[in-house]
């Protein structure tokens, strides 16, 4: 049965899924500002079709012929004859619905837990946040509301699990700044540190970092059961170390190609680290045998690419304004497939159809089986992937981070006009 999921996020499915996973429908866009005109014909997605919120899933042999539909359409396309030359606004571009898309997960509203979890969280944070930052970055991380996506991608979890994951979130976001204005030695070094502060009880250099992550450590992580801990030290230890890679990648101007891209961004997105607590807030601690299952792995990726895929949709206008669009798959795949930006953000949207249709059929898939470490245990993962899906980009549109205060305009419009270069950006020490 494993054999039939459709693993798009693969490098050989990437291709061929690029420039032919187009809603016919989208089609209707070239007459909106900014939008670009397809040449393309057919769709990936003609079957399966989304109707009244529903994804209508085609299981084994169906996705082998939408596989030849798009190889056909893909070895027929021209570099160029997409584009629509009576577009009127080349610095607007139009989202994906994706809220729409994800609207087969259920929404599970806000975490209860919020408001108590939020304040404690925030001042644990702040005592490194205050060091590391100027008073006007601090009011912007502040603004942008890191831990109310917690609450949205996390509605089930208790008062500790939601402050664990919000720490966490607030670590991230603190890291990923301090890492974006600095340089790649610095990156790495940061690395090293953090790698040794998880890993060895001992250590202690003295830098906010080594005492932000012991400190984080000995609050959630020692309390979680083994499985877990070891998966998330492991996968931490991992996203800081690329993360190192992608400032040296940023400070040569260098953008990956697609298959290494995807592999690249799973790692800096960290989103492994929050499947992590998923587990931790669920009070489960699955087996290896079944993180290592073939179907488990194929929902498990399908989650996580849905997450960093989105977040780098709802991030490019801003990563672009401040120099930083090289580490986004949007400008990957304009680059590599010599496409305009309308393009690519239509094929991701499509690729995020693809992405879903592959989640629940593993979840379908793991349900069915006998043992209950899959059919109950890893099904109560799969939804709670499907929680942080929805919830993840609910918060994108309420968060000022991305959008600023044309936030709750572009959610409504789905328009965005691209910043002009280090327009609204925040240095770190301001």
């Amino acid at each position: 049965m494993a054999s039939s999921l459709l693993e798009p996020s693969l490098a050989a499915a990437a291709l061929v899924i690029l420039l032919a996973s187009f809603s016919l429908s989208r089609k209707k866009r070239s007459t909106t500002p900014g939008a670009q005109g397809l040449s393309v014909p057919g769709s990936l997605f003609d079957i399966p079709k989304k109707a009244s919120g529903q994804i209508y899933l085609a299981l084994g042999k169906p996705y082998n012929m939408f596989i030849k539909r798009a190889v056909s359409q893909l070895q027929a396309y021209t570099p160029g004859s997409h584009i629509d030359s009576t577009s009127h606004s080349p610095r607007v571009f139009r989202l994906p619905n994706l809220e729409e898309t994800f609207s087969v997960f259920p929404d599970h509203g806000l975490n209860p837990n919020y408001t108590s979890a939020r304040t404690d969280s925030r001042a644990w944070i702040n005592q490194y946040t205050k060091v590391v930052c100027g008073p006007k970055m601090v009011a912007f991380m502040n603004n942008c509301e890191f831990e109310l996506s917690n609450s949205h991608c996390y509605p089930y979890a208790g008062y500790k699990g939601l402050k664990a994951t919000m720490d966490l979130t607030n670590i991230l976001w603190l890291y990923d700044e301090y890492t974006d204005t600095g340089s790649g030695a610095e990156a790495v070094k940061a690395a090293g540190i953090v790698a040794r502060a998880l890993r060895e009880p001992d250590y202690d250099d003295g830098t906010w970092v080594c005492r932000m992550m012991k400190s984080f450590k000995q609050n959630h992580i020692d309390k979680a059961g083994p499985g877990v801990a070891r998966r998330f030290i492991t996968n931490f230890c991992n996203y800081v170390e690329v993360v190192g890679r992608e400032a040296e990648l940023r400070e040569k101007n260098e953008v990956l190609d697609i298959p290494n891209y995807v592999n690249f961004r799973r790692e800096t997105s960290a989103v492994r680290t929050c499947f992590d607590l998923v587990e931790y807030c669920l009070d489960l601690d699955l087996p290896q045998y079944v993180h290592d299952d073939p179907v488990f792995i194929n929902g498990y990726n399908a989650g996580m690419d849905l997450v960093f895929w989105a977040n780098d949709l709802v991030s490019y206008n801003m990563e672009q304004s401040k120099g930083h669009s090289g580490a986004n798959v949007v400008t990957v795949i304009m680059k590599s497939k010599g496409v305009d930006l309308q393009t690519a953000v239509d094929f991701l949207g499509g690729y995020c159809e693809a992405l879903t249709a592959q989640l629940l059929e593993a979840k379908r898939v793991l349900q069915a089986r006998s043992d209950p470490a899959y059919s109950r245990d890893a099904v109560r993962l799969m939804d709670a992937f499907g929680d942080w899906v929805r919830g993840n980009v609910a918060w994108s549109f309420e968060t000022e981070r991305y959008f600023g205060k044309e936030n709750k305009t572009i959610k409504k419009t789905l328009l965005v006009e691209l910043r002009e270069p280090f327009v609204g950006a925040h240095a770190l020490k301001e």
